[in-house]
């Protein structure tokens, strides 16, 4: 059945109740709302462990076949839903919020403890995928106030979830954890009344948001397939990592407990620290990782700060945490489930990380000291000393052998015995966490990425012809765009290096950044943020970028074209408007994007207000978004710029998204996907990094003469840096 622009499908929504990861959420909730809070530990541990969990079990199931009967309600005990099964089994599509929560608790504990038949995994769709791919919060909280639909019973229904879904601390009256339907049978009626309303909800949004086209269906699907295949997690070294860090947290907090004069019983108090170093004179505005790496290379900062910041730096950083939440997230057969989000990234459709986070890792870890000889490796403060086998220890970066080195060394040692030989114990569990993500027994790792896709992606959209045959030809595109800014020689750039065998400075300090900060009409602050400032004073950035863009016209037209063309639609609903590849138009107060793909990108309720900008009268496009922080619906401000970023970022996605689709025909089954990067899982002895980079170089059609290659391919049975 079709309502306007999306299909009518039966759809289902089921309560729960459950212990999994309580103690953990419970901690966090307490720390923030007092004695008595009670929260569930999905956020904690992840929908596939949760379902897993022994105390999951299902309080009530709503449903509606759209068949003309309305909503329906199971409940344990009663006669089970065979209407619903006959559905399932005959192959009907059912449809859900947050689809892969309704699988995982069917899979695991409908048809694993109550024998229901099984539901296959492409019979499902979900709701909140097709907000996602909308630009509309996937919260249903959200999501229904986003699109006008109103739930008057959400307020409560929050109250009642926490009530019966989720454990409780025990009380003076109250000494069990947890309160059951049948102890208040007057909120249980409201709940089952919840439930039932949800999946009219969840309708009513699925309703106002299109279809996923086909392609992206397909895509999606291979997501949900992704997901529920998951990653191998290497737990025995997780478990060893952990240990170090707890050591090191405990004789952290006890240096604390000094420093402070036992005014800081922990690292993890950001306001006790923040009083406590204003008292010794130094005052910042918050804690946050980048205010205190400024700190730390202050010079003048006095040696109980430096050495307090310094642990809260190391200990208290986002990187450590991802041990203990690897942990929480792996399965029971070892693999850790709902990594990847399903457009993610609501402007552009890019995957976004959950969980531990895949595409947020830390590049490295310490220095480390290499042998020569023997391939020993040790802390990087052996260097020059002499190994056991007579040779010399020499200086290295961290890389992938030294992960394995660290990894097979750590075991049934002590953090004394660690430091002593490998320096910062905790530095070395950091730039060891991406290998903890690996490949299963008799499975290896392939993997490559796509080499400079944004910046080919810009060029072709744009018709910036000089920059299309570099990519065409040799690819320094670094060393070109500084040729251009201050004038070197591009052959010159060549010969330094075979000279030196270093690149010119100036493709770092000038031509990285500028193609790195400019590409989105980036200007002095965008250099600044790419590190500009250390190298040149403001003006000569200043002068770096005009000059970029006197040699980047056609990229600087785009810019003006996309942002004057976004205005022109907003002004002439129901108006297409066109340039070179790319098409606008406002439908239903809907801004969209029409990308090369056919793909939409989508900017709600659009609007321009006179604004005065550079001393100027001008528009301002805005419209209605989630905000990047906050995650609320408000009205964000756009331009030529941020428009060009989100179009070249949706377009680079759209070529890496064909090619986990083809990867995955081709028996190179996606487990993680980071940026512009795909790891695939295949059995040993199969599949090659040169097939896999063949197949991920076979664009589109409608890309098919752009230069985008994968390159930097590596097969191994840990996730590295490529």
């Amino acid at each position: 059945m079709a309502h306007g622009w999306a299909t009518i499908y039966p759809d289902m929504d089921f309560e729960t109740y459950s212990e999994a990861g309580y103690e953990l959420a419970l901690g966090k909730v307490r720390s923030a709302a007092g004695k008595g809070a009670s929260t569930s530990g999905i956020a904690v541990v992840g929908a596939a462990v949760y379902s897993e969990h022994p105390s999951t079990e299902v309080i009530s199931l709503s449903y509606d076949l759209k068949d003309g009967h309305g909503a329906r309600l199971w409940i344990p005990n009663a006669p089970p839903p065979l209407e619903l099964f006959e559905y399932i089994t005959g192959g009907g599509i059912i449809e859900a919020h947050n689809s892969s929560f309704e699988y995982l608790i069917w899979k695991n504990v409908c048809e694993a403890r109550m024998g229901w038949p099984a539901l296959p995994l492409d019979q499902l769709r979900c709701s909140a995928a097709k907000c996602n791919a909308y630009s509309v919060p996937p919260a249903l909280a959200s999501a229904g106030p986003a699109l006008g639909v109103e739930d008057e019973k959400m307020t409560e229904g929050k109250r009642l979830i926490r009530k019966f879904s989720c454990p409780h601390p025990h009380t003076k009256k109250r000494q069990s954890h947890r309160i059951t339907v049948a102890d208040d049978p007057t909120d249980a009626a409201l709940f089952y009344a919840y439930n039932v309303g949800d999946i009219v909800t969840e309708s009513q949004v699925s309703t106002r948001c299109p279809d996923l086209s086909p392609t992206e269906l397909e895509l999606w699907l291979l997501d949900q397939r992704s997901n529920m295949h998951g990653c191998y997690a290497d737990t025995e070294s997780l478990n060893v990592c952990q240990r170090i860090i707890d050591e090191a947290t405990g004789r952290g907090q006890a240096r604390i407990m000094e420093l402070t004069g036992g005014t800081m019983a922990t690292l993890n108090s950001g306001k006790q620290l923040l009083a406590w170093l204003a008292s010794v004179g130094v005052v910042l505005p918050n804690m946050q990782a980048e205010t205190v790496t400024q700190a730390l290379e202050d010079d003048s900062l006095p040696p109980a700060a430096r050495e307090a910041l310094g642990l809260r730096s190391s200990l208290g950083s986002a990187s450590v945490k991802k041990v203990a939440s690897m942990l929480r997230y792996t399965c029971r057969d070892g693999r850790m489930r709902g990594l990847l989000q399903y457009c993610g990234a609501n402007r552009t459709g890019r995957f976004a990380g959950r969980g531990p986070q895949p595409q947020n890792l830390p590049n490295s870890g310490p220095a480390v000291s290499q042998c020569p000889e023997c391939g020993v490796i040790m802390g990087g403060k052996w260097k020059s000393h002499a190994c056991t086998c007579g040779g010399v220890l020499e200086g290295a970066k961290w890389g992938p052998e030294a992960v394995d080195a660290f990894l097979n060394y750590a075991p049934g040692k002590s953090l004394p015995v660690v430091e002593h030989y490998w320096g910062d114990a905790v530095a070395c569990v950091s730039g060891s966490i991406r290998g903890m993500f690996c490949a299963a027994p008799g499975y290896d790792f392939i993997s490559s990425d796509y080499s400079a896709i944004e910046a080919v992606v810009l060029a072709f959209l744009a018709g910036e012809e000089w920059r299309m045959e570099v990519f065409r030809t040799h690819g320094k595109i670094y060393e070109m765009s500084a040729s251009k800014i201050v004038g070197v020689p591009f052959e010159e750039m060549l010969k330094y290096r075979e000279r030196t065998g270093d690149h010119h400075p100036t493709r770092k300090t000038v031509g990285k950044v500028a193609e790195l900060a400019s590409g989105y009409q980036g200007g002095l602050n965008a250099w600044k943020a790419f590190g500009a400032d250390k190298y040149m004073d403001d003006d000569e950035i200043r002068k770096n970028v005009r000059a970029w863009r006197v040699e980047s016209p056609m990229i600087v037209k785009f810019w003006g074209e996309v942002e004057r063309l976004a205005h022109a639609a907003v002004e002439a609903p129901g108006t297409v408007f066109k340039y070179r590849d790319l098409a606008f138009e406002v439908v239903a107060d809907v801004l969209f994007v029409i990308l090369p793909s056919g793909r939409r990108l989508n900017y709600h309720q659009p609007r321009l207000t006179p604004v005065v900008k550079f001393d100027r009268p001008c528009m301002e496009l805005s419209f209605m978004g989630s905000h990047p922080l906050t995650k609320k619906w408000v009205r964000l401000t756009t331009f030529g710029g941020r428009l060009t970023e989100n179009i070249t970022q949706a377009v680079a996605r759209d070529i890496l998204t064909h090619a986990l689709v083809e990867l995955d025909k081709a028996g190179y089954p996606m487990v993680l996907q980071i940026h512009d990067e795909v790891v695939c899982e295949v059995p040993v002895g199969v599949g090659s990094v040169e097939e896999l980079e063949r197949i991920m170089a076979t664009l589109p059609e409608w890309c098919a003469s752009w230069p985008i290659k994968a390159a930097d391919g590596w097969r191994g049975k840990r996730y590295r840096k490529g």
